[in-house]
């Protein structure tokens, strides 16, 4: 059973991510497997871990105009896995895909 979260104040689950952006690798600070954590052990809905590893950090940081989420206007930072992540949030420790800033890595 999913707890509902919505109520509760956000949280990051690491903002060191939008520190590093000169690499062209997924930083060890950022464990995707806490993701899957999150999900199975603690309960969280897929789509707001997700939030938790991505949004909430760039408005914590103030950069949330440019990062943590894909829209027009903004960087292009985005990981893709074979999969549905919102059913299988494990696929997240199994990139197959790195674009950051418009440049694909992986």
């Amino acid at each position: 059973m999913r707890k509902n979260f919505t109520n509760y104040k956000p949280q990051a689950c690491d903002a060191d991510w939008y520190r590093q952006r000169d690499s062209d690798e997924i930083p060890q600070q950022f464990h995707l497997a806490e993701l899957d954590a999150w999900v199975h052990k603690l309960g969280v809905d897929p789509m707001t871990t997700i939030r938790a590893a991505t949004y909430w950090p760039a408005v914590m940081m103030k950069v949330d105009k440019d990062y943590g989420s894909v829209s027009e206007g903004k960087f292009a930072d985005v990981i893709a896995v074979k999969g549905d992540v919102l059913r299988y949030i494990d696929l997240l420790q199994r990139v197959d895909l790195i674009i950051k800033h418009g440049h694909r890595y992986k």
